[in-house]
């Protein structure tokens, strides 16, 4: 024991000096290969810490006790700098390598096979047995192919949703039919009862998201083209609790030179041409149906834009990210009760609460914050307004999300962040992003804008089944263009 003080007594400065650059090297080496700091503040980190390096190890190497305590205190503050910068750093890296281009251009399909209740029908008796199938239901064929490797069957094509329903234990004796079409058709129609049918058989298929070939090259090609403007258009679908349908839909767009950022809300019930359906239109919340490549692309046609990447948003991780922040501001025009209850997963709105928003602003927790978001049949507006409270909430994370009181809960944030979504975005492209920021000091600008339309009747998830739909406004829809274009 009097050894080891003997020596560190003899070789404190130079131990103090070690543990100093070795600490140092790490955080030097981490915020390089982290890389969003501007050279001029790199430069004046690694200048700063070294030059406090110095003083303290000059300190140390005093004779006066003074100096040497001095000396030492100084030390330990910058050993704790290095150590809490090492953190946040590392924490931020795993973060970016997470949260961004981490989607698995993926999405799913879930198929029921229905038949009579009274029946007695099962999945070991459908062998040679007719199951009927709407022949527009997104990815059927597939699905047919999966049930028949498990089963013979013998399947009849509809075109007309309502008429086979109609033909079950008739001229079929079972039906093959996506879940959210199946859920939507027994709520819309009267005559259909769901206590009538029983689902024997369920199964999920997963589907990959790629372009054709030629019109992947011609993206390829146009990516290599220098952009006319410093715009990039972001779109940010946001899934319904069954995460396939997507209720919120909204582009980004963000303006480097003019710091600008402009949030364009589309309403899911805009009813326009889905993109690779032969021009047949339906309400923007079914484009999902076929995965957000196909919004995105339905979205481009519409406005004549082309969106460079897309965010796909789970709606319940949004509760989650609200109460990491502690919650966050949310102000009303005026009082009321929510029609949907604080619940999350269910569209049973009987199981849980209504929610009271009193006029002005007030901080709400997250599943809150999601009942609001959720909201269109408390406002005259309907999903007009319900997209503007979405944008209202996309900005008040955003500034608290900014604000310093989010470093106390920094790793936890974060994590939630990561868990909100899924993205195409690449990692450089959020990096020259905070880059920016960082170097030139300038505040951010947001703007809004919605797509209009009229309201009107027509048929909806590619059949022939009536509802609601928003016609679109082609005054809106060549302003909003334009606005995009000019941001």
């Amino acid at each position: 024991m009097n050894k080891l003080l003997s020596f560190l007594k003899k070789y404190h400065v130079f131990i103090v000096g070690i543990i100093l650059v070795i600490l140092n090297v790490i955080l030097f080496s981490f915020t390089h290969n982290l890389n969003v700091l501007p050279v001029k503040y790199y430069s004046m980190m690694v200048g700063v810490l070294l030059l406090l390096e110095i003083v303290s190890i000059l300190l140390i190497s005093r004779k006066k006790k003074v100096l040497i305590t001095i000396g030492y205190v100084f030390s330990l503050v910058l050993i704790i700098l290095n150590i809490c910068g090492i953190y946040y750093v590392n924490v931020t890296d795993h973060f970016l390598d997470k949260a961004f281009n981490n989607d698995k251009r993926e999405y799913t399909n879930t198929f029921y096979v229905l038949s009579l209740k009274d029946s007695e029908n099962t999945l070991d008796t459908i062998t040679d047995k007719n199951i009927g199938y709407y022949q527009d239901t997104p990815n059927v064929s597939q699905a047919i192919k999966e049930l028949s490797s498990k089963c013979k069957v013998n399947s009849v094509a509809y075109e007309d949703i309502t008429d086979m329903f109609y033909k079950l234990g008739t001229d079929i004796q079972y039906i093959l039919i996506e879940k959210n079409l199946y859920t939507y058709i027994v709520d819309a129609e009267n005559d259909l009862n769901k206590d009538n049918y029983i689902v024997i058989y369920e199964y999920t298929l997963t589907f990959e998201e790629v372009s054709e070939p030629e019109q992947k090259e011609q993206e390829e090609e146009k990516n290599k083209e220098p952009k006319e403007t410093n715009n990039i258009n972001i779109y940010i679908g946001g899934t319904d609790f069954s995460n396939q349908l997507y209720d919120f839909n909204m582009i980004v767009s963000i303006n480097q030179e003019t710091h600008k950022v402009l949030l364009t809300s589309i309403p899911r019930d805009y009813h326009i041409p889905v993109y690779g359906k032969g021009g047949r239109s339906d309400n923007m919340g079914y484009h999902g149906a076929w995965g957000i490549t196909t919004s995105m692309k339905s979205l481009e046609q519409l406005l004549n834009i082309k969106i460079d990447y897309y965010v796909k948003v789970r709606t319940n991780s949004l509760v989650g990210v609200v109460d990491t922040l502690g919650g966050i501001e949310f102000c009303s025009n005026k009082s009321f009760y929510t029609t949907h209850a604080t619940i999350l997963g269910s569209w049973d709105d009987s199981k849980g609460k209504k929610l009271y928003v009193q006029k002005g602003c007030k901080n709400y927790s997250g599943i809150e914050i999601l009942t609001i978001s959720r909201e269109r049949l408390a406002y005259s507006g309907g999903d007009r307004q319900r997209q503007k409270n979405c944008q209202s909430i996309i900005i008040s994370i955003f500034n608290k999300a900014t604000s310093p009181s989010i470093i106390t809960n920094y790793q936890s944030f974060l994590n939630s962040i990561s868990d909100l979504y899924t993205t195409n975005i690449p990692r450089n492209v959020i990096t020259d992003y905070i880059k920016d920021i960082l170097n030139n000091h300038t505040k951010w600008t947001f703007n809004t804008q919605s797509l209009d339309g009229y309201d009107g009747s027509g048929t909806v998830h590619l059949t022939n089944l009536v509802d609601y739909i928003m016609i679109p406004s082609k005054d809106s829809i060549h302003q909003a263009s334009y606005n995009i274009k000019h941001n």
